[in-house]
């Protein structure tokens, strides 16, 4: 009688197929939902104000450009 050592088998096709699925749910995802370039500009703004690069005001006028 052989005894199962290791891996092989069922479980190594189980493991490549989950694989498989998972990759495309992740590049289905990137496909339905990509970033816009409005939320890159947003993301710096943001950053920019952060660090004390504009005020208030500008980063309010700045933000209302970008969501108009």
């Amino acid at each position: 009688m052989h005894g199962n050592i290791g891996f092989g088998g069922y479980e190594v096709w189980f493991v490549a197929i989950a694989l498989l699925v998972a990759l495309g749910a992740g590049i289905l995802a990137l496909v339905r939902h990509p970033r816009s370039d409005g939320d890159r500009a947003l993301d710096i703004i943001t950053e920019r104000f952060a660090k004390g690069e504009i005020d208030e005001d500008e980063f309010r006028s700045i933000k209302s450009t970008l969501e108009a």
